[in-house]
């Protein structure tokens, strides 16, 4: 499929299809002309054209005023998806030879008296303008749709003059050797003409029993007066004798848009001058046109598929920047557990011994005998010749019991009986203790004050309690 291109502009004049350059460097000139008629028979595809013509399809076919028609219709509804199934039933029935009419019109809504609506449905009524675009789309050349200058005067009067929308217009464009009229009612076109101007000096005659005869009309399709007339004319003196002909005032267009750099002069078609600037939308679909319905539809549906795209692609973007942070954080996060993996393992060693010396303390703790306890378990250890002089408590770093008693003994194998006697119930009651024997008890010999018989000594032993 060929390029698209931006910069060349299809145009019907005279039985002539011609292709001017809309380009900077040489705006309006004709890149190539064909007769009309050989152009619909099918000979496109035959030719060596230049290769800026091929793949032209987005600019609109400028097409003569009298391959339009108009038909306007009342309408409650303003509902496009009501109004264009109706059009297309009232174009089909009112032109049965033309099947392909159903695609190519469009419509615009006005207010009617009645709260209702007036549809003024436009289509090409020539069956010219079929089979050229038949040819031009075999040949990859076909544009994206068809307007008129009256079309292109209207979208640029609206813009320039406030009048312009309101009841009646009319629009007197002098050339050369022709005048066009163009009738415009609430800013819409409805009709035009084109007088041929005589060679004499007849033409304010001839250019004024046009517009008589075309008001006729005029009055008949819209039950209103013309308002205003513009004038587009080169010479000042026509503008007065028309002025003075009609008996109304003109409105002069030079005033309205003054001659600019930007205007695309086409000797070719005297008509588009001054019509066409660099830039012009003819190259989009906001200029009024009759487009192909499915290509209408598709035109419609691109900002839709443009959002589409774009907020795909952002979602895209978003999740992309989502993975590539997620990854970063999950790195991250695998790093620090294989650090802290590696410092676990370095000091599992350490922190068990630490628990296990915990453990013991906790443990030793718990075993630890209260001081009431002990002191009571010590006293029911003693025999009972054995008497309690002293004891001492030690619980702060080392916890023992030193205790200092008396012994009531007939004999020193009677004294070593007490002991082991002493030590064997010691045993018993601190299990836990480190193991006491008759050896850790110091005995002095003792003043008697018992009986007669009995020798007393002084025992002295310390018990380590944990």
């Amino acid at each position: 499929m060929f390029k698209e291109k931006d910069s060349v502009l299809i145009a019907i004049h005279d039985d002539t299809l011609l292709w001017l350059s809309t380009d900077q460097a040489d705006m309006g000139r004709c890149l190539f002309q064909l007769p009309l008629e050989t152009a619909m028979d099918g000979g496109i595809e035959a030719l060596s054209l230049p290769e800026a013509l091929k793949g032209n399809n987005k600019f609109l076919c400028i097409v003569p005023d009298h391959w339009f028609g108009m038909e306007s219709f009342p309408f409650k509804s303003q509902k496009a998806s009501l109004i264009e199934p109706f059009l297309k039933r009232k174009l089909a029935s009112s032109h049965p030879d033309q099947s392909a009419i159903g695609q190519f019109f469009n419509y615009i809504s006005h207010p009617a008296n009645d709260a209702s609506h007036n549809l003024y449905a436009y289509f090409l009524q020539d069956e010219k303008a079929y089979r050229i675009n038949r040819a031009l789309r075999q040949a990859n050349l076909a544009p994206l749709g068809f307007t008129a200058p009256a079309f292109l005067w209207e979208d640029k009067l609206k813009k320039t003059s406030r009048l312009f929308n309101q009841d009646g217009s009319l629009l007197v464009h002098m050339c050369d050797q022709e005048c066009r009229l163009c009738f415009y009612f609430n800013g819409s076109y409805l009709f035009s003409r084109s007088v041929m101007l005589p060679d004499d000096k007849d033409r304010i005659g001839a250019i004024t029993y046009e517009i008589n005869q075309s008001l006729y009309l005029f009055s008949q399709k819209t039950k209103s007066e013309l308002k205003q007339i513009y004038l587009l004319a080169t010479d000042p003196a026509f503008g007065e004798a028309l002025s003075e002909a009609l008996g109304r005032e003109l409105i002069d267009c030079d005033a309205l848009f003054p001659e600019s750099p930007d205007d695309i002069i086409i000797p070719e078609e005297p008509f588009l001058s001054r019509l066409l600037t660099k830039g012009h939308p003819i190259k989009r679909s906001s200029v009024f046109s009759v487009i192909h319905r499915r290509i209408k539809r598709h035109l419609e549906w691109k900002p839709v598929q443009r959002v589409g795209l774009t907020a795909g692609l952002l979602l895209v973007i978003l999740l992309v920047g989502e993975t590539f942070i997620l990854g970063g954080m999950r790195g991250r996060a695998e790093a620090e557990h294989r650090t802290l993996q590696q410092q676990m393992r370095s000091s599992t060693g350490a922190v068990l011994t630490d628990y296990e010396a915990a453990f013991g303390q906790v443990m030793q703790r718990i075993d630890q005998p209260s001081c009431a306890d002990a002191v009571l378990l010590t006293m029911a250890s003693l025999p009972a010749n054995v008497t309690l002089k002293k004891l001492d408590l030690e619980l702060a770093t080392n916890p023992a019991i030193k205790v200092t008693a008396l012994v009531d003994a007939r004999d020193t194998n009677h004294l070593r009986t007490t002991l082991a006697q002493l030590v064997a119930r010691l045993k018993t009651t601190f299990k836990k203790a480190p193991a006491l024997s008759i050896n850790d008890i110091d005995v002095e010999s003792s003043s008697s004050d018992g009986p007669q018989a009995l020798s007393r000594f002084t025992i002295v032993f310390q018990l380590e309690l944990i």
